[in-house]
């Protein structure tokens, strides 16, 4: 039986999504251990993104299959209590065995975070990245359009990525105020590159006070090169945000 969840998850403390050999503290691991006191049997979970460490998860999806006939009604409950409480299971389906977590999402937003105050935030500071400088809106939201639509994201692209096409489509992307003194950069795409988001952030606010910003960030895009693209920015203002899948597969699944 294949089953899918929607998680939530405070990636703090936490040394990625994905499991490794040298650490055992990562959100994949924490879900696998909890699953598999539940069901008494080895589970492997897959997940839609594999977000680094210190990225959060606001609606991150993942499967596993199980080897049972049926499903405790309580398992959410026994989800939430065998895991850290930075990690919440939203809801649990049973799933089609053509629903994979990673493979079927059509489409992945991500959203990050600046905090644009003169001071930092102690509250703020594992949720947002503080930049106490003038923003210069309109050179971001300028940048943000050329993104939109079918490029070759080389440039955004760090060492260990996973994927070896570097062509994306992008679907939106753009710069909004969510709240006084706090700035969102939002962008949706059918998959992304490793650290490609927080490099796009990076370089947008390394080139926003300069005239010719637009123009430069076009270049950096074309030239397929990560040493023309800026810094990457740090990890804690990045939210997985949200993963959409065919509406046929959907309706296919069935809550527990």
């Amino acid at each position: 039986m294949r089953l899918r969840f929607l998680l939530s998850y405070d990636g703090t403390p936490f040394k990625g999504w994905q499991k490794q050999k040298t650490t055992p503290y990562t959100v994949q691991q924490c879900l696998e251990k909890a699953l598999c006191t539940v069901f008494k049997q080895k589970i492997s979970v897959i997940g839609a993104g594999r977000t680094d460490a210190g990225v959060h998860a606001l609606a991150q999806t993942a499967h596993c299959d199980v080897a049972v006939k049926s499903i405790p009604s309580s398992l959410i409950a026994s989800v939430n209590a065998l895991t850290p409480p930075e990690i919440s299971c939203h809801q649990i389906w049973k799933a089609p065995l053509d629903f994979h977590a990673q493979r079927s999402a059509q489409k992945r937003v991500y959203t990050y975070l600046i905090f644009n105050t003169k001071t930092p935030s102690a509250l703020q500071r594992n949720y947002s990245h503080w930049h106490p400088l003038p923003v210069f809106y309109k050179n971001l939201q300028k940048m943000s359009q050329c993104l939109v639509g079918e490029h070759d994201f080389k440039s955004f692209q760090n060492s260990g990525n996973a994927s070896q096409k570097t062509c994306k489509i992008i679907y939106q992307a753009a710069w909004y105020w969510l709240k006084p003194r706090v700035l969102a950069f939002q962008i949706s795409g059918n998959s992304f590159l490793k650290q490609m988001v927080r490099n796009l952030v990076g370089t947008q606010l390394g080139l926003m006070k300069e005239k010719d910003s637009v123009q430069r960030f076009q270049s950096i895009l074309k030239a397929r090169d990560r040493k023309m693209a800026l810094k990457t920015i740090p990890a804690q203002g990045l939210f997985l945000h949200r993963i959409y899948y065919p509406l046929s597969l959907d309706k296919k699944c069935q809550k527990i």
